[in-house]
């Protein structure tokens, strides 16, 4: 084993051994055996969550608009996920865990985060309230 080997094997072993910020652990998805983050959230859900009570007031989204930018916040971006999943699950509309939803988007980052959140929102969508 080479230097850059040697060094990228104990760099790594420094940060995913026990204890370790990305520690690795087994699980089973689906019956298929993987190596995981032992301290990664449960669902995109979790962490978008984490992520919006840490920073509320901070800017979460920077949308191109003329003449100029607008700015969403998490707090803000939160309310929009919590209205549209609560829209999702309590209109005609009726989606509910374990659903298939298609999805069909202009070419933005900003149209996908504000519909795909608010699917994995529907499971939660009453702790926004």
């Amino acid at each position: 084993m080479g230097v850059i080997q040697e060094t990228y094997a104990s760099f790594a072993a420094s940060v995913t051994g026990a204890g370790q910020p990305f520690e690795l652990k087994r699980a089973a998805i689906r019956g298929v055996e993987y190596e995981v983050f032992a301290n990664a959230p449960p669902s995109l859900r979790v962490s978008f969550e984490t992520v919006a009570q840490m920073n509320a007031e901070k800017v979460a989204l920077v949308i191109p608009e003329k003449p100029g930018m607008r700015e969403i916040t998490y707090s803000e971006l939160r309310h929009r996920v919590s209205q549209v999943g609560h829209s999702l699950r309590n209109t005609n509309v009726g989606v509910k865990k374990g659903d298939r939803v298609v999805l069909c988007l202009n070419k933005c980052v900003e149209v996908f985060i504000l519909q795909c959140f608010p699917v994995a929102s529907i499971t939660f969508v009453n702790e926004f309230n």
